[in-house]
């Protein structure tokens, strides 16, 4: 399993018995996307924030892995 940013090659025969390299590009995003629906009467209390109107908040984060966002 491959879980770190890199360049990986694998050679192998191809069906032909000839021989081949495939080449992965690889990025390792630690990238999460959360949704919360909430319902709530009069306010909400969220991440140190206090909502009190209808609409669509984002907060954004940086993860212990690799400091993504």
């Amino acid at each position: 399993m491959l879980v770190a940013t890199g360049t990986y090659t694998h050679d192998y025969l191809n069906a032909s018995g000839c021989p081949s390299t495939d080449t992965l590009h690889l990025t390792v995003d630690h990238h999460s996307d959360t949704a919360f629906y909430v319902a709530a009467c009069d306010s909400y209390r969220w991440n140190d924030s206090l909502f009190t109107e209808r609409g669509v908040y984002i907060y954004d984060y940086s993860s212990q892995a690799g400091g993504c966002t």
